[in-house]
Order: C-alpha cells, then sequence, then structure tokens
C-alpha cells in the first residue's frame, strides 16, 4: 500500500470531518431544535451530498448486494445523524463526541472477529491509550451536573449511546461493502446512500412540520439563507468524507483506519474546541489530549 496518498486522504477526510461537525454543532445550538429541523438537516445535506457524489464520479454499475447495502447505509447514517443532533442539543460537545469516537471500538473489534486481521501487542496499547484520551478529554462536569435536570441528562446519555452503536454500524457497512466483489461499485453505493436518506428525511420532515403547525417558527428559521448555505456546505463536507471513509476502509486494516478517524477526530475536536471556541482545558484534559495522539501513533503501529 503507498502510504503517501493514503495519509493525505486520510487528512482530508478528517478535515472534512471536522468542518462538518463544526456546523453540525452550531445547528444543535439553535433554540427550539425541532425534529422538523433535524429532519430538515438531513434532507439538504443528503441532497447536496448525492449531487456532488453524482458530478464526482458518476454513478455507474449497480448490483443488488450495492444496492441492498446502499439503502442499509443511508437509513444507518439518517438515524445516526439524529441522535447526534440530539444528543448536541442535549449535552456538551466534548462529551458527545467522546462517546460517539469510542465506537472505533466496535470496528476495531470486527476487523479481528470477520476478517481474520491481526491487532498487534502495540495496537492494543493504542487502543487503550485510545480508551485513556476518551475519559481523561472530559473535564469536570460539577457546574452542570447541579444545574442539568436528570431526565435531560438521561436522554442525552441514551441519545448519545444510540449514535455511538450507529456510528460503529456505519463502519461495519462500509468495510462489508469495500471487503466484497463489488467494491468497484463505490459511487454507486454512496448515491443509493444518500437518495435513500434524502427520500426518508424529506418524508419525516414534512410530517414533523405538520404536526408542530404549518409555517411553525422552530421549521421556518431553519430555512433562511445562510443556515442553507451552511447546510449545502455541511452536504459537500459528508459526501468528500463518506466517499474517502468507504475507499480507505477497503484498503486499509480496521484496527488502523477506524481508531485514526475517530480517535483523530477526538483530538482535533478537543484542539478546536481550545483554539475556536474557547474552551478552558484542565490537567487532566491536556493529559488526555496527548494522549489520544499517542494512541493514534501507536494504533498506526510505525514499529
Amino acid at each position: 500500500m503507498n502510504t503517501a496518498p493514503v495519509a493525505l486522504l486520510l487528512s482530508i477526510s478528517l478535515a472534512a470531518a471536522l468542518g462538518r461537525n463544526i456546523i453540525v454543532r452550531n445547528y444543535s445550538r439553535r433554540d427550539g431544535l425541532t425534529n422538523a429541523d433535524v429532519h430538515f438537516f438531513n434532507a439538504v445535506s443528503a441532497l447536496l451530498s448525492a449531487l456532488v457524489l453524482l458530478i464526482w464520479g458518476g454513478f455507474g454499475t449497480i448490483s443488488l448486494f450495492t444496492l441492498l447495502c446502499g439503502i442499509a447505509f443511508g437509513l444507518t447514517v439518517g438515524f445516526q445523524n439524529l441522535f447526534f443532533l440530539r444528543a448536541l442539543a442535549l449535552g456538551p460537545w466534548s462529551y458527545t463526541t467522546v462517546i460517539v469516537s469510542l465506537s472505533s471500538l466496535i470496528t476495531t473489534l470486527s476487523g479481528a472477529v470477520f476478517w481474520h486481521e491481526s491487532i498487534t501487542v502495540v495496537q492494543w496499547v493504542g487502543i487503550a491509550c485510545m480508551v485513556g484520551c476518551s475519559v481523561l478529554s472530559v473535564g469536570n462536569r460539577g457546574e452542570q451536573s447541579q444545574t442539568a435536570k436528570r431526565s435531560q441528562t438521561v436522554r442525552w446519555l441514551l441519545t448519545s449511546l444510540l449514535a455511538f452503536l450507529l456510528n460503529g454500524l456505519i463502519g461495519l457497512t462500509q468495510k462489508l461493502h469495500q471487503s466484497s466483489t463489488h467494491r468497484e461499485e463505490l459511487g454507486a453505493f454512496l448515491i443509493v446512500a444518500f437518495g435513500v436518506l434524502f427520500a426518508y428525511s424529506t418524508v419525516l420532515w414534512g410530517v414533523s412540520a405538520f404536526r408542530g403547525g404549518h409555517g411553525s417558527g422552530a421549521v421556518s428559521s431553519a430555512m433562511t439563507p445562510m443556515w442553507l448555505v451552511w447546510l449545502a456546505v455541511g452536504g459537500v463536507l459528508q459526501a468528500v468524507n463518506h466517499k474517502l471513509n468507504l475507499y480507505l476502509s477497503g484498503v486499509m486494516d480496521s484496527a488502523v483506519f477506524f481508531p485514526i478517524v475517530n480517535g483523530g477526530g477526538l483530538v482535533l475536536t478537543t484542539l478546536l474546541a481550545v483554539t475556536l471556541f474557547r474552551e478552558r482545558l484542565d490537567g487532566r484534559q491536556w493529559v488526555g489530549l496527548i494522549l489520544g495522539i499517542v494512541s493514534v501513533v501507536l494504533v498506526c503501529n510505525p514499529f
């Protein structure tokens, strides 16, 4: 495997994911976020993603296997986006990102179980460091715990765990398709996926908007020109991220690819929180950040 192009593609993928997560975070913080808003976000992002992918590489041929995988992938991405947005609306960005990032444990271990990929001692140490990073990257929640309602905390935890499980399932679906004889149907797989996501998100958005009342403020506020532009940008970044990840999941071992994508994303999110959003880190969080960087290096197994 030529490591230079792979490293470049990984960097672009991580940057696209980080950019989209910034948009998702800000969107989720809007006052009065409703289910209609979430479905609207999914619909616009999916439409732009499908169009970008169609222009990027075309549709090409498609098999029944790719069609079924694409449908499953689209549904999984949609529900993961739904629960991730709701979790961000209910709880802190850092905690939610930590929980979702741990989904790399699911995909890494599945590579050893289903695809007989070996996991070295060094990589096991890296995985352990990644877990330590996830724990240490979380700061003191004392102030939030005193003010947050218990019911909201429980709902945040449940939605975060569902986003974690679905994020792991996204990785498994990527690996399943790219390990098959239909791996060249990458464009068709993703276009079908985002087409499905657009279709059912549009339906759910319409139903939610109708139940909330025609022309409700929460729904119309999501349609401002500025937010439409940002949602479109998010759709483009989503297309880039998923196409690169789908390709990389087929050329890299699960024990390397998924920890880098999830663990690296966690480190970048923490750095962004410090530099852009001016979040303060305590000593434990700084140790966690350093441990996260070490975990990415060890999982790559440069030795």
